[in-house]
C-alpha cells in the first residue's frame, strides 16, 4: 500500500483518513442517538423545560466537535499537514472555542429565561424581570464572547 497517490499521500493515508472520518461520524450518531433518548426521558418524566433544552443547545455543536476532532485526527495522519502541524493545530482550537462559545450563549440565553420565569411566579415584580431579560441575556452573551475571544 505504498503506492503514492498524489503529494506524498499513499494508498494507506487515505484509507487512514477515511476510516478516522467514518469512525468520528458513527460517533457523532452514537452522540445523536443518546441524546435523542435522553430528551425522551426527560419529557416523560415532566422534567423537561430547563434540562431539555439544555440538551438541545448542546447536541449540535457536540455533533459538529466529534466530526471536527475526527477532522483534525485524519489530517494529522497526511504527510503534507504534518508540516504544518502548528497552523491545524491552532484552527482547530479556534473552531473549538468559537463552538463552545456558542454552546454557552445558547445555554445561559435559556438557563435565563427559566430563572425569570420561575422567579416571577412568586414575585410580583414579573414585568420588571421580563423587561430586563433582554437586555440581561445580551450583556452576558457579550460577556461570554469577550472572554472567549
Amino acid at each position: 500500500m505504498s503506492t503514492e497517490l498524489f503529494a506524498e499521500i499513499t494508498v494507506g493515508h487515505a484509507v487512514y483518513v477515511v476510516s478516522v472520518l467514518m469512525v468520528s461520524l458513527v460517533f457523532s450518531q452514537i452522540a445523536r442517538f443518546v441524546a435523542r433518548r435522553l430528551k425522551g426521558r426527560l419529557r416523560s418524566r415532566d422534567v423537561a423545560g430547563l434540562l431539555v433544552r439544555l440538551v438541545d443547545d448542546v447536541e449540535e455543536p457536540a455533533y459538529f466537535l466529534i466530526v471536527l476532532v475526527g477532522l483534525y485526527l485524519a489530517l494529522l495522519g497526511l504527510p503534507p499537514v504534518a508540516n504544518h502541524e502548528m497552523v491545524v493545530r491552532r484552527g482547530f482550537t479556534v473552531i473549538s472555542i468559537a463552538l463552545v462559545i456558542y454552546s454557552v450563549i445558547r445555554v445561559q440565553g435559556h438557563a435565563l429565561s427559566w430563572y425569570v420565569t420561575r422567579v416571577s411566579r412568586r414575585n410580583v415584580q414579573a414585568k420588571a424581570l421580563n423587561t430586563m431579560l433582554p437586555m440581561a441575556k445580551r450583556t452576558i452573551a457579550i460577556v461570554v464572547l469577550v472572554m472567549g475571544g
